[in-house]
């Protein structure tokens, strides 16, 4: 199952106005990026008669920024994952870095983001853990 919480960049677009369009949720944002392989800087803009428009999205003719401070948003998706792991939480854990791997602006996010992952001992909470869109086993 997809995660329900949205990734960084998605709560960076969220806290600066962004807002899903009626009717979807983070889960089928997810799924559909994962089925189309949508870039992790797009998110749903207008759906109109079945059909998604994927794009950055702007506010008063400007685009809304994503953020920049790689190491600063590695570090606090680790931090964050870890929280839920050692609570037990093993879904919220591996779904939330599953989506953290999915929006990695780079290669070396997603190097880190799996180094993380296997530092935990948590590889077996994941479907397809290689690929650029793994998935957190329900």
């Amino acid at each position: 199952m997809p995660s329900s919480k949205p990734t960084a960049i998605e709560q960076g677009y969220l806290d600066q106005g962004y807002k899903l369009p009626e009717g979807w949720t983070w889960d089928l944002v997810a799924e559909h990026r994962e089925k189309r392989q949508i870039e992790p800087i797009f998110v749903p803009l207008k759906v109109t008669l079945g059909i998604v428009a994927w794009g950055v999205p702007f506010i008063d003719g400007k685009p809304l920024k994503h953020s920049v401070d790689e190491d600063e948003d590695i570090a606090k998706q680790n931090a964050n994952s870890r929280v839920h792991l050692s609570l037990g939480d093993e879904f919220t854990y591996a779904a939330g870095m599953a989506a953290a791997i999915r929006s990695a602006l780079s290669e070396r996010a997603v190097k880190a983001f799996r180094k993380a992952i296997v530092e935990d001992g948590a590889e077996d909470l994941f479907r397809k853990l290689e690929s650029p869109c793994p998935v957190a086993r329900g």
